[in-house]
């Protein structure tokens, strides 16, 4: 079943914690910090998710497998965009063009 990326979804579920799956070693546990709202061009609209890492777990920019209980496993491209006190902060943008 693939899911759908949808705003309000990932809205749901600020507060709760998603499994980064790494190949090397054990996962890392992100907890989804802020959902942005919408913001529309004149050819697509997107949001942003920003998750934050465990203290002092840094990760490069990357496509990653993470898990989450209710949501399922997905995809991300993860960029670090900033810290919050020793967490540092991803951001997963999602892009959709309009009909």
């Amino acid at each position: 079943m693939t899911m759908q990326f949808e705003r309000d979804k990932f809205a749901e579920f600020i507060g709760t914690n998603f499994t980064l799956q790494l190949p090397d070693r054990e996962g890392i546990t992100l907890e989804l910090a802020e959902v942005s709202e919408i913001r529309e061009r004149p050819h697509q609209r997107s949001f942003s998710l920003i998750l934050l890492t465990p203290e002092g777990s840094m990760l490069e920019q990357g496509l990653y497998e993470v898990v989450h209980e209710s949501l399922g496993p997905m995809a991300f491209f993860l960029v670090p965009v900033g810290m919050d006190g020793n967490r540092m902060m991803l951001e997963a943008l999602f892009n959709f063009l309009k009909e």
